[in-house]
């Protein structure tokens, strides 16, 4: 084999610019600060109910954020792992953020019972976060597997339904974890909430942005019309 034909085969991947690497790290700093200001004054006003803020913001705002950027943007990870690679982590990461999260509901469920928990905007929030969550793993499994269903559907048609809701159910998630902290339980500032906020929010903007490029460049390609050569 040749060394044109290697590389075609093989393309090799060039380093990340400083520019890429410095908004990569930015976000992981927007997404992790949060999360371990939020764990800290859980385990400085610690109870039994302490394992649910734990829980649901490590589950959420660390593992299934994290899982969503590795796949689709973070430049040294798509510098050193082949596109297999990254949506296995991305599988790993999401499946041990819905264990976590579903562990977190599960405490507060047994500490207030589903009736008095579910009441609440939070409680419904959240509630409806992770049954749409399960949905979503599932549907991932159908977009890995697109030949399933080939010709019936198109794989790029169930790719763009996994991609979409994925970004939604994540906003969803996001929604009820935020909302938690503008509840009673909030034991520190409103400066410090409000930060959180911002962090989460921004953070979160930043790890949609190649998911929504590439979701909207799937639906150019699926709805373009057909040419003779086509």
């Amino acid at each position: 084999m040749t060394v044109e034909q290697q590389t075609t085969s093989n393309p090799i991947k060039t380093s990340p610019n400083p520019l890429a690497i410095a908004f990569s790290v930015l976000t992981h700093l927007l997404l992790l600060t949060p999360v371990i200001y939020i764990v800290v004054l859980s385990v400085n006003t610690y109870n039994t109910f302490s394992w649910h803020p734990i829980l649901t913001t490590v589950g959420i705002g660390l593992l299934v954020l994290e899982a969503i950027y590795c796949v689709s943007g973070e430049a040294y990870v798509s510098k050193k792992m082949t596109r297999k690679n990254r949506i296995l982590i991305h599988w790993v990461l999401q499946t041990l953020g819905f264990l976590l999260t579903l562990a977190g509901v599960l405490v507060i469920i047994v500490m207030k019972g589903k009736h008095s928990h579910f009441t609440s905007v939070h409680g419904k929030l959240g509630l409806a976060a992770m049954i749409l969550f399960a949905i979503i793993m599932i549907s991932g499994l159908f977009a890995d597997n697109t030949k399933w269903f080939y010709p019936r559907i198109k794989p790029v048609t169930i790719k763009i339904y996994h991609i979409v809701g994925g970004i939604l159910v994540t906003l969803v998630l996001l929604a009820a974890l935020i909302n938690g902290t503008y509840t009673h339980w909030w034991p520190h500032t409103k400066l410090g909430r409000d930060l959180t906020f911002a962090s989460f929010v921004i953070g979160t903007a930043f790890t949609m942005i190649k998911p929504t490029l590439g979701a909207v460049s799937k639906c150019k390609f699926m709805f373009r019309k057909s040419t003779p050569n086509t």
